[in-house]
C-alpha cells in the first residue's frame, strides 16, 4: 500500500483554488472545506443546528440557507464572523481531520483558510494558488457576480498572499488558463501517478500529457461560498 501524503492547497479570493483542486481530482482523491461546510449548513446537519440556536443562521423563506445573505454577514460584521468561525471551523476541521485519517496514499484538501487557522501541521505539502488582483476582481465578478468594488473590500480583509506564499512548499501562478495550470500540477506529480497512469489509454481534459488513471479521485458538488 502507498505511503499516504497529503498536500493543503490554498490561496486567496479568485486566486482559481478550484480549478486546481478539479485538475488534481482527476489524479488523487481530493476534499474541499467549502463542501464539508455546505454538507454542514445544510438542514438538521451540526453547522446548521449551532448557528440556529446561536441567532446566527440566514434562511429563505424554506428554512435552507441564505448563502449570499450569510456571506455579506460574515464580511460585513467583523463580530458576527468571529461567532460563526468560532462555531463551524471547529466542525469543519474534525471531519477535514477523519477525511485525511480515512486515505492511504497521495490525496489533496482545499483548504482556503489554511493558513488563518494555522492548519499547516495537517499537510505534508502546502501549495498556494496565485494570481494578479486583476484577474482576481474579473474571475469575483463573471463567476460569483460580485461588483468590482465589493470584491475589492473583502480581498483586503484577507491573509495577505505574500504571506501565504512565503510559509508554501510550492506557489502557483494562475493568472492564464486553466490548461497552463494543469501543466505546473502536472509537474509536481510524483513518478508514482505518472507510471500508474500510463498504463490507461484516454486522457483527462485538464491534464493532456498523462494518460486518465482508471480509479481517478472524486469530489462532491460546488459548494457555497462561506468560508
Amino acid at each position: 500500500m502507498s505511503e499516504r501524503k497529503v498536500i493543503g492547497i490554498t490561496g486567496t479570493m479568485g486566486s482559481g483554488k478550484s480549478m486546481a483542486k478539479e485538475i488534481l481530482s482527476a489524479w488523487i482523491p481530493v476534499t474541499d472545506c467549502d463542501q464539508i461546510n455546505a454538507r454542514l449548513l445544510e438542514k438538521d446537519q451540526a453547522g446548521y443546528a449551532a448557528l440556529n440556536d446561536a441567532g446566527l443562521l440566514c434562511t429563505d423563506e424554506e428554512g435552507n440557507v441564505d448563502r449570499k445573505a450569510m456571506a455579506d454577514q460574515m464580511f460585513d460584521h467583523p463580530g458576527q464572523r468571529k461567532k460563526m468561525e468560532a462555531i463551524l471551523h471547529p466542525l469543519i476541521i474534525e471531519e477535514l481531520k477523519q477525511w485525511i485519517d480515512a486515505q492511504t496514499s497521495l490525496c489533496a484538501a482545499e483548504v482556503p483558510l489554511l493558513f488563518e487557522c494555522s492548519l499547516q501541521n495537517l499537510f505534508d505539502e502546502v501549495w498556494t494558488i496565485t494570481c494578479s488582483d486583476q484577474t482576481a476582481l474579473d474571475r469575483l465578478g463573471k463567476y460569483r457576480h460580485i461588483p468590482a468594488e465589493e470584491a475589492r473590500r473583502r480581498l483586503a480583509l484577507q491573509f495577505p498572499a505574500e504571506k501565504k506564499m512565503a510559509q508554501s512548499t510550492h506557489v502557483l501562478p494562475n493568472d492564464g488558463t486553466k490548461e497552463e495550470l494543469a501543466a505546473q500540477i502536472e509537474a509536481l506529480l510524483p513518478d508514482s501517478v505518472r507510471l500508474a497512469c500510463s498504463f490507461t489509454q484516454d486522457q483527462p481534459a485538464s491534464a493532456p500529457n498523462l494518460a486518465k488513471p482508471a480509479n481517478p479521485g472524486k469530489t462532491n458538488a460546488k459548494a457555497g461560498e462561506i468560508k
